[in-house]
């Protein structure tokens, strides 16, 4: 509480705040703070009056605060006969914070995205979506009180926290219509000195945007980083206890229902220097300022008093103090002030509340010592050892196959939440494949489909890579490819060519068209396949075959007869018989998928997310895996791979 004088309601304000601070209020103190409670229907009429209209409220909560604004800016720009604007702020796409830790990088890649673009620039319907995400919209009029949110510039008391009102501002026009800012002028109330600038008023400054970095929950509830650009400033009719932290204020609204803790009210009401400028304007919660404080903060405090007694005394009556008490860390200080008063000594000034006479606290633990850890000597440069280190660090190769992993199979740790069984299943099959084939492989991959591409760009944990593919195909059809379920055969059915089909006329050389491949995955059966509407006297061939094959099957019945699956199959391409080999098998049923794979040497491996892991189990059978998997689920999709 900050005053110059006081009332005998002020001295017992005094008291309740000193009890508040240690969460040790007492009954009279209740009473006290609940005569400031303004009723609705009896005390409504002080809220009015010029002290307490337009005062900033100090609440708990930021949602708090900011519905407190938007309620007050239609009232303010009504009494005041002001225009309202709606000035938009310029958002772009940006990367997220990088991280040391590879375990806080999953966690990051798991709750949020990063769009695969072209260009940081939003689209205009994302660019709309994302207005609505506070404050992308900020909604100004002429002398309303705003509260700076960002050190501007501080030679010009422009800091964090300082209050102002609006003046003026430039702005300009987006295509679509929006407002942009481009210069914000306002008045500093109450600066720490007078601020004089060339063609504006006393105390007038401009402010200009700043970019900062803010993560926004998107429509599929992840979260995604842009960069905006806008005015840091906020209406000021509501602030949060945080921010009400160093000010002192005549007149003190204060919104303490939602408040969390003592220290928290504490707060919010010592900002006042008087009770009669005090005004609670909700009930609050006995039971967060009785019972006393925690043991540890108990006990910070007592340690603090301590050691405010003993820089008093320094500083008062020199040479009283004996010579122990000149050490150099609290714990030794706090000994040795108890070794010389006494563990149940307290000074004078120590409030009531957190005296410790027939509570005496024992002295903290010593630290560990400090040493100085030199570095190592440098190992003399010569001749030799100058001729043996190259110049240059050889580049690495990005994507190289870890030794530790060529004789061994590994799958992916199933995501209950989200039912990633479908890709960990496909993506056991691809990443097994990849494990042996090495870099040439996955460049034929990726050398014609884009989705490949961007999804191995970012190599580091098959859990990540998954979560980034399943959030790019989400992000291109939400139908085709959810998040949660089934979509083993979507996965590998995108509009991203994976080779080229060319229709030729059968009685001429003539080239009709080539197309693109738009899909690996077939079906096996004939009677499913579909001439494509193809002109008669025309046929199709493959041009350029897909290094993966993925033919679709389905339960034996009564439409679709029994599949054995074969080690091999023969693609024609081009005239040319391109033999393919059995890579996996995906399995399907009872709401889970599972795989087999099949490794180059004729081995076959078993996993399901949800039991083995991120192990596979070697079986001990032919080198054609069973149409049945353990649990009596019907292989869906058998996947070839050409060698």
């Amino acid at each position: 509480m900050r005053q110059t004088g006081m009332t005998d309601a002020d001295a017992r304000f005094r008291t309740a705040l000193a009890n508040m601070r240690y969460k040790a209020c007492t009954v009279d103190d209740i009473q006290l703070l609940r005569s400031r409670i303004i009723r609705p229907n009896v005390q409504r009429s002080l809220l009015t009056t010029d002290g307490f209209r337009n005062v900033s409220i100090i609440t708990a909560r930021n949602t708090h605060r900011d519905a407190i604004n938007n309620f007050m800016i239609a009232r303010f720009a009504k009494e005041n006969g002001e225009d309202i604007h709606y000035f938009h702020s310029v958002d772009r796409w940006t990367a997220r914070r990088e991280s040391q830790s590879m375990r806080q990088d999953l966690k990051d890649d798991y709750g949020s995205i990063e769009p695969t673009r072209t260009s940081d620039t939003l689209l205009p319907e994302m660019q709309t979506l994302l207005w609505n995400h506070h404050a992308g919209v900020l909604a100004l009029c002429r002398n309303m009180p705003v509260l700076l949110k960002t050190n501007h510039a501080t030679e010009l008391c422009a800091t964090n926290g300082a209050e102002a009102v609006v003046v003026s501002w430039d702005a300009h026009r987006l295509p679509t219509g929006q407002e942009v800012l481009d210069t914000l002028f306002v008045k500093l109330i109450n600066p720490a000195r007078e601020i004089a600038l060339a063609g504006l008023d006393p105390n007038v400054i401009p402010l200009i945007p700043a970019k900062k970095r803010v993560g926004c929950i998107m429509p599929s509830d992840r979260l995604a980083w842009i960069e905006r650009q806008q005015v840091m400033v906020l209406q000021n009719f509501a602030m949060t206890d945080y921010a009400s932290q160093g000010r002192t204020r005549l007149f003190n609204p204060c919104h303490l229902r939602h408040c969390r803790g003592h220290q928290s009210m504490y707060t919010a009401l010592s900002r006042s220097s008087s009770i009669a400028g005090t005004a609670i304007l909700d009930r609050f919660e006995d039971n967060k300022i009785t019972g006393g404080a925690s043991g540890s903060l108990r006990r910070e405090f007592r340690e603090l008093e301590v050691l405010d007694e003993v820089t008093r005394l320094q500083f008062e009556t020199p040479g009283i103090l004996p010579f122990s008490l000149a050490a150099p860390t609290r714990a030794s200080v706090v000994s040795a002030y108890q070794a010389w008063r006494g563990p149940c000594h307290v000074p004078a000034r120590v409030e009531t509340a957190l005296r410790w006479e027939s509570d005496p606290f024992s002295p903290p633990d010593e630290l560990s010592k400090w040493m100085l850890v030199t570095a190592a000597p440098k190992r003399p440069r010569t001749e030799d050892t100058a001729t043996e280190r190259p110049k240059k660090k050889p580049k690495k190769e990005k994507w190289v196959v870890p030794p530790d992993v060529r004789g061994e199979r590994h799958g992916l740790i199933w995501d209950s939440e989200n039912w990633s069984c479908a890709y960990d299943s496909l993506m056991t099959i691809m990443w097994n494949m990849f494990t042996v084939a090495g870099n040439d492989w996955l460049h034929t991959i990726t050398s014609t489909n884009t989705i490949a591409e961007s999804v191995v760009n970012d190599l580091r944990l098959l859990e990540v890579v998954r979560n980034r593919l399943r959030d790019l195909l989400f992000t291109l059809d939400g139908q085709r490819f959810p998040r949660h379920g089934p979509c083993t055969a979507s996965v590998l059915c995108t509009t991203i060519p994976y080779g080229v089909m060319r229709n030729t006329c059968m009685s001429c050389p003539l080239v009709m068209i080539e197309t693109p491949l738009t899909s690996c995955v077939w079906s096996a059966y004939p009677s499913l396949w579909h001439p494509d509407d193809l002109s008669a006297g025309t046929s199709r061939v493959i041009a350029t075959a897909p290094p993966v094959l993925a033919l679709e099957i389905f339960p034996p019945s009564s439409i679709y007869p029994h599949i054995v699956v074969s080690p091999t199959v023969n693609l024609s391409s081009g005239g040319i018989q391109l033999p393919m080999a059995l890579a996996g098998v995906v399995y399907a049923g009872f709401n889970h998928f599972t795989c087999r794979v099949v490794d180059r040497a004729g081995l076959v491996w078993y996993n399901d997310g949800a039991s083995t892991g991120r192990h596979c189990i070697l079986e001990n059978n032919t080198s054609v895996p069973p149409s049945l998997d353990s649990s009596g689920r019907h292989a869906c999709l058998v996947i070839y791979e050409s060698r």
